[in-house]
């Protein structure tokens, strides 16, 4: 079990094994759970009247009403103690413990907690105190509100519930404690109420043995001041650890008694850092031991297990009945005898009195069937005694771990036991409470547990257990099965947990129903491939060589590939077994550490397999990323047909630094990028790619020679293009998605070749196959304004919008289209909506346009676009084509701005000439007009909108 007082302070229980050896001094939880907060004055008049311990009222009620003790000193409030503020808080948290000469312990509490607000009164007039009966006796001395100068006492026996509610009873544990609770009456907002009680016993599993620790901070909010005060008989050698920075101690000595105060003040109220490892709030406790060392524990320890030694009939019989089904090997005997004690001694434990910490005799365990952490380990040892293998109980803690050497030695360090086991002449460390481990015994060695108390006689210190940091805990293999790269992509997951991941694993397996099962087991591999679909059931499978299971899972990728900019087909891919031991859920500066525990080794592999060749040369490669907690390793290799990354992530530390923190952060974000990868390959197959090349040589020499003339690089990019475009199309490897975008692509570069008609058949094509395309209905719409179907481009470009197209282009088109219908207001309006964006301003295509629709609407185009002018050092080209219009600039000075690299460009000069014959027209000069318009024709930059505009505008006159 969890030590009592600390399980309040620390995370839960966050793993099943915690439940174990039960470790806590009980000497009832108002210490930490109901923070007794202290203070000093005159008894109440109207006290309750005293009780002897005897009486019979008082043995019905389980707790007796007597005047504090004559040993208690009275605590002065600090007038210099300040605290912050809260709705509920602490003037004084007084605690008091004296060890009489003949042993007995006795606690003595005081709180005086004030109530500062309204949501501080449930919680304020709450009591409960927690008492273990069979060995404890509750003794109220004061519970009164004092409220400006009247003491009212509440201290009303009847209204005391004794309630015995088995906290602990989820984890199959029974420990008989009771908890005093009172709910008092009548408490207002700046009330205080002061409580006085003492808790008497000690459990004599101790041997007369005392050992303590007390927290100075409070969950219910900060202290002012605290102190703890310990009387004992100065020969008892009792140790103390506490942070001198945090808590002061003194000590004298009197008579014999030795007294010892520690005091803190301005104690902040306790809150939970569910990140933090436990030892990190061992500054914040006070520690008492009388056991000298580590050894004298187990010397204690040792006198509880003498059971476990003495002979038993029941436990040679089964001995022996083990021995003749596993046969001679040792580690055939030791496997059986664990499996009988995982599997057919359930847990359960009744921790009552002694039995907290005393483990009940093997023979009765095993007749019984059930039995805690300590039985079970006893009844494994037993069990492996009796068959000549050695072995013995240990004790661990599975919350201190590693931090359990800084601990003063007690019991109270441990709070499960397991079992040292001698096989093959090594120690194995077994745990005996793990029912769903499965495998050979060395498989199930318990990893990560820090140090173990050995119980046996030779004990001298601690001794460090297995670590976790080379322990493979999980491997994934995620094979992508390609028979046909334009068909969808078959996956197969498969995901193996190794040691306490299995187990918790198969613990989940059998508690959770099929579909909520897939469900949850298919849910990252949704998140990172949205794509795809799962086929059939998971299917679960034992590793019978280890302590593992597997996970398989199939999946159907519809569009796995992405084609971007028509250039190659590439697949995304990611390792999400890796990020969750990576994940950070925390971000912010820390004052604690930060436990990680995920500790140990964690693979990922992912395999793709092509029925055909797809890939060159075979390649091979490797990248490691070496951080202080941990490292990422990654291996690549492949040939033709294959692909292969394996990821593995090795978690070193099981603790980052406060100020490590910010660090680990950064390294964790960069190292999250190298999560996600890619794999790429060609769309055309390799007989595909020797033809492409010849026709892109002789598409070259054409060029070359003058055969095939182009006015511009646009459109010499453009007949590459479509060789490439045709290569692909003819390939087999696109989808009919990535099919239809390819489509889209080539009908785009039969436009810019100046075949519209050639580039509608590939637009309609593509229309067929990704109908919902905003992308495709803007080149349709372009495709009609070229062949001057303007009210088709006007439905078109609208459609594409609607669609969700985001591109100013389709915007532009549907400007052009009102314009050619002589619609130039409605144009006016699409243009000034367009001049919304800064950089279409900064472009100045948008303003010249504005300003022929402002002429051809009969308004003033150089208003128009007064206000729209660029704004940039240097916005360039074509801020003097707006110029010329405006009547800024001459004819000469734009075409000096036409040049490019010191020669006239066939691009701006095209433009220059549209612009000028449109506005010659708007002027009304039509033979001007028509011959800006036959230059801007007579330049052959077919891709050029301003060439289609050209000759629509020649044919019109």
């Amino acid at each position: 079990m969890l030590n009592s007082k600390f399980r309040r302070l620390s995370r839960g229980a966050a793993w099943p094994l915690v439940a174990g050896l039960a470790v806590a001094l009980s000497i009832g939880t108002a210490s930490a759970a109901d923070p007794a907060n202290a203070g000093s004055g005159p008894a109440s008049k109207a006290a309750a009247k005293p009780q002897p311990k005897g009486s019979a009222a008082a043995q019905a009620r389980g707790f007796t009403i007597e005047t504090v003790p004559a040993w208690v000193k009275p605590v002065a409030a600090d007038p210099a103690a300040t605290m912050d503020n809260a709705p509920v808080q602490f003037l004084m948290r007084d605690f008091q413990t004296r060890i009489s000469e003949r042993g007995e312990v006795q606690r003595y509490l005081r709180s005086l907690r004030q109530i500062t607000e309204t949501a501080g009164l449930e919680q304020g007039a709450q009591i409960q105190i927690d008492f273990d009966p069979s060995y404890q006796r509750l003794v109220f001395h004061r519970l009164e509100v004092l409220r400006g100068q009247q003491r009212l006492n509440r201290l009303d026996p009847a209204k005391v519930q004794m309630l015995q509610r088995e906290t602990r009873l989820e984890w199959q544990m029974v420990d008989g404690r009771k908890t005093a609770s009172l709910v008092l009456d009548d408490v207002r907002v700046g009330d205080k109420v002061d409580l006085v009680y003492s808790v008497i016993g000690d459990n004599p599993v101790f041997n007369g043995k005392f050992f303590d620790q007390e927290w100075s901070l409070n969950s219910k909010g900060p202290t002012a001041q605290f102190e703890y005060r310990l009387l004992a008989p100065a020969a008892r050698q009792i140790r103390h650890r506490v942070e001198p920075a945090r808590i002061s101690v003194s000590s004298s000595e009197a008579a014999g008694v030795r007294e010892t105060v520690f005091r803190r003040l301005r104690v902040p109220a306790w809150s939970a850092d569910n990140l933090a490892p436990a030892s990190s709030f061992l500054e914040d406790q006070i520690q008492f031991s009388e056991f000298g060392d580590w050894a004298e524990v187990a010397r204690w320890a040792e006198q509880l297990f003498a059971p476990v030694w003495a002979p038993d009939k029941a436990v040679t019989d089964l001995a022996r009945q083990i021995m003749q089904d596993a046969g001679p090997d040792p580690l055939a005997r030791a496997q059986k005898a664990l499996d009988f004690v995982q599997t057919e001694v359930r847990y359960f434990g009744t921790e009552i009195g002694e039995n907290s910490h005393l483990p009940v005799a093997p023979g009765k365990v095993l007749a019984q069937r059930y039995g805690d952490c300590k039985d079970k380990s006893g009844l494994l040892s037993a069990l492996l005694r009796a068959m000549d293998i050695p072995a013995s109980p240990a004790l661990v803690s599975t919350l201190y771990r590693d931090d359990v050497n800084t601990l003063l030695p007690s019991p109270l360090a441990f709070n499960h036991a397991i079992a040292q086991v001698t096989l093959n002449g090594k120690p194995v460390w077994l745990d005996a409470t793990r029912s769903h481990q499965k495998g050979p015994v060395l498989q199930r060695e318990s990893l990560g547990l820090g140090h173990a108390l050995l119980v046996a006689p030779t004990t001298q210190g601690l001794t460090p257990l297995p670590g976790l940091q080379d322990a493979l805990r999980v491997s994934v293999v995620d094979t992508f099965v390609v028979d046909r790269i334009a068909a969808p992509v078959q996956l197969v997951s498969r995901i193996t947990y190794v040691g306490d991941y299995a187990e918790s694993a198969r613990s989940f397996f059998a508690q959770t129903p099929v579909a909520e099962l897939q469900k949850s087991f298919v849910g990252d591999y949704l998140r990172a491939y949205p794509m795809a679909t799962p086929l059939g059931e998971l299917q679960l499978e034992e590793q019978a060589a280890g302590n593992a299971v597997t996970v398989t899972q199939r999946y159907q990728l519809t569009e796995f590939w992405r084609f971007p900019e028509e250039k190659s087909l590439i697949g995304e891919f990611g390792f999400m077994s890796l990020a969750d031991p990576l994940r950070v859920t925390e971000r912010s500066a820390r004052t604690r550490p930060v436990q990680i525990n995920s500790v140990g080794l964690f693979r990922h592999k992912v395999r793709f397999e092509f029925a055909e060749p797809v890939f060159g040369k075979p390649s091979s490669s490797r990248a490691d990323d070496r951080q202080k907690a941990y490292e990422l390793r990654f291996r690549q290799n492949g040939d033709a047909n294959t692909q292969e990354v394996e990821a593995e992530l090795q978690m070193r530390n099981g603790r980052i630094a406060a100020a490590d923190w910010a660090a680990h952060l950064e390294q964790v974000t960069k190292s999250f990028v190298r999560l996600g990868q890619t794999i790429q390959f060609a769309a055309i197959d390799a007989k595909g790619l020797d033809n492409l090349r010849e026709q892109l040589r002789l598409l070259d020499r054409r060029l070359q020679s003058g055969e095939l003339k182009v006015a511009s690089r646009d459109m010499a990019d453009a007949h590459f293009k479509r060789l490439v475009l045709n290569a692909q199309l003819d390939s087999g490897r696109l989808s009919p998605k990535l099919r239809g975008q390819a489509l889209m692509q080539r009908g785009i570069q039969q436009d810019h070749l100046g075949q519209p008609d050639l580039g509608l058949q590939d637009l309609q094509a593509a229309l067929a196959l990704i109908p919902d395309s905003a992308p495709l209905r803007a080149s349709l719409a372009v495709n009609a304004l070229l062949r001057r179907q303007d009210a088709d481009a006007l439905r078109l470009s609208t459609e594409a919008l609607a669609l969700g197209g985001t591109d100013d282009g389709a915007r532009y088109t549907q400007a052009y289209s009102l314009y050619f219908m002589d619609r130039p207001t409605d144009a006016q309006a699409r243009f000034r909506e367009i001049l919304e964006s800064r950089t279409e301003q900064e472009r100045s295509y948008g303003a010249i346009w504005l300003y022929l629709s402002a002429r051809k609407a009969g308004d003033d185009g150089k208003r128009s676009t007064d206000a729209l002018l660029p704004t940039g050092r240097d916005p360039g080209w074509p801020l003097a084509v707006l110029n010329y219009l405006r009547g800024e600039a001459t004819m000469d000075t734009a075409l000096v701005a036409a040049r490019l690299d010191g020669r006239p460009d066939p691009g701006r000069l095209c433009e220059l000439y549209y612009y000028a014959g449109q506005k010659a027209l708007l002027d009304g000069d039509k033979a001007q007009a028509k011959q800006w318009l036959r230059k801007a024709v007579d330049t052959g930059v077919r891709g050029f909108n301003e060439f289609n505009f050209a000759q629509r505008a020649l044919d019109a006159l």
